[in-house]
């Protein structure tokens, strides 16, 4: 694990690439989502089972009941794969629009929890109402076009 010098480096550097593609999708977001987006996506890259879990499987033993560390992490998930690696949806004999559903909800279950604070709330309702524009302005990350107009 990295040092938390390289850790915020590592994550001002995914900053820097979501407020490019952010710009050129067009689409809007709030600071705090935004900084949400950028630290998940760090976070799940170094994460490397991120793509052994089966994530319905998951959420079906979450769902009752539901934590929002649970729902997060879930919803977490699934924005990355549908941002970045949507073929292991098929890769899995599944549809991408399953992982999308399931993001919503868990991101829609982790704001709808009394112990989440109301800042946070905010962010997940963000997350689960513009879920398709942030995984389409997430797959501008990796694409090349992107990288040749910084």
């Amino acid at each position: 694990m990295g040092s938390k010098k390289e850790n915020n480096q590592s994550v001002t550097i995914w900053q820097q690439s979501l407020n490019h593609a952010i710009h050129i999708s067009k689409i809007k977001l709030s600071e705090p989502t935004t900084s949400y987006v950028a630290k998940t996506i760090d976070h799940q890259m170094r994460n490397t089972d991120i793509n052994t879990d089966p994530i319905g499987m998951a959420w079906i033993e979450h769902c009752q009941p539901y934590s929002r560390e649970d729902a997060k992490e879930i919803g977490n998930k699934c924005l990355i794969i549908c941002g970045f690696f949507p073929w292991q949806a098929y890769h899995r004999n599944t549809k991408l629009s399953f992982y999308i559903s399931i993001g919503q909800a868990a991101y829609q279950e982790a704001a709808k929890q009394a112990e989440t604070p109301f800042d946070e709330k905010l962010i997940f309702d963000e997350l689960d109402s513009k879920f398709i524009a942030i995984t389409q302005t997430i797959s501008l990350i990796k694409h090349p076009s992107l990288r040749q107009h910084k």
